[in-house]
């Protein structure tokens, strides 16, 4: 009985999930596009507000597989919305393929966000080495009228959508096609492909676990298909690493921040190389410091924090060539003026031009 305690509590008390080596290992200059769940949102944020060349859902979250594939056909074909593709709504005009945010009360003003998005979809398609997507639901909302799954039904009248459970060939057929196009246009290109943990428990917690096991089959089946094609177990990491509420938001629903953290940090040991990973770390650290509260704002020993933070930031861009840094020197600079106003005014002598 004590050895067998012994070995639990060496274990940590938790089954730890095994995650197979990659093929490579992301740099901190390979281009991500992910898309899907908000999950996606905010595993992928992580690694963005690190420094990474990462987009994120250009047209909002999307739960579905074949709204997301439809998001995708259009970057890939960088095709704009036109007036026939907005509806009109409580918001005023919106896109059936789009979030809520897009929506508005000018039909131009509602077109020119949304192709804005679609520019930004493009070009990311184009520039990604990889392709994250992470599915939330197997549960599509019809539009009866045009037969298509979308993305948001913008609180539309529920008799104009048909909700149905899609099946697994269906998904795999609705994906399958859009990450074949993303892949074919380099050998150097990969796809991976997570479930999203959130618990859609609104649907019923039945429905939910059909939905789910749907997502997981398509997913087997489309990582079958393409040797390109990979599975990130962020489901597994939830529900079999995690399983405490504890690590659940106030709804009981969607991860909590410490989970995300965990996530994304089994995320980065695999999929990141040592070096990215020691950037972020360093970067982190920066972001850190920059979110220190000051206790002699305006002091001659402030401005020497902030200027060894910039010099920190110069000699990550020499270490790590490339790296984002325009979200560290924007704060750098908000918390310059704030403080040092004097200082950065125009007509003094230390002042930058530029």
């Amino acid at each position: 009985m004590a050895r067998h305690y012994q070995r639990r509590a060496d274990e940590g008390f938790r089954s730890r999930i095994a995650i197979p080596p990659p093929p490579f290992q992301f740099s901190w200059t390979d281009p991500l596009l992910a898309c899907g769940s908000c999950f996606a949102q905010d595993v992928c944020g992580s690694l963005q507000s690190a420094g990474l060349p990462v987009t994120r859902n250009p047209l909002g979250t999307v739960y579905h597989p074949l709204p997301l594939a439809a998001q995708l056909a259009r970057w890939h074909q960088g095709k704009p919305f036109q007036r026939e593709d907005l509806v009109d709504c409580d918001r005023g005009w919106a896109s059936l393929e789009a979030h809520g945010h897009f929506a508005g009360r000018e039909q131009d003003a509602v077109l020119q966000s949304l192709n804005a998005a679609v520019e930004e979809g493009h070009r990311a398609w184009h520039e990604a080495r990889a392709l994250v997507l992470a599915l939330g639901s197997a549960w599509a909302w019809l539009d009866r009228s045009s037969g298509l799954a979308t993305a948001n039904c913008h609180r539309l009248p529920g008799s104009r959508f048909e909700r149905r459970l899609v099946s697994v060939d269906e998904l795999v057929a609705g994906l399958g096609q859009a990450l074949e196009e993303f892949l074919t246009a380099s050998p150097q290109r990969l796809v991976l492909l997570t479930v999203s943990p959130v618990r859609h428990l609104r649907d019923d917690a039945h429905e939910n676990t059909l939905s789910k096991s749907a997502l997981h089959l398509a997913v087997a089946e489309l990582c079958r298909g393409h040797e390109r094609i990979h599975y990130f177990p962020a489901w597994e990491l939830m529900m079999d690493e995690l399983r405490d509420y504890r690590y659940y938001g106030d709804d009981l629903a969607h991860p909590s921040p410490m989970a995300i953290e965990y996530i994304s940090h089994r995320f980065a040991e695999v999929w990141l190389s040592p070096e990215t990973r020691a950037m972020m770390d360093e970067l982190n650290a920066v972001r850190t410091a920059l979110e220190h509260r000051p206790s002699e704002p305006g002091s001659v020993v402030y401005a020497r924090f902030l200027l060894h933070q910039r010099e920190r930031l110069d000699q990550i861009s020499r270490t790590w060539p490339g790296v984002h840094l325009h979200a560290f020197h924007q704060r750098l600079q908000t918390l310059e003026q704030l403080h040092f106003p004097e200082i950065l005014a125009p007509d003094h002598p230390e002042a930058d031009p530029s």
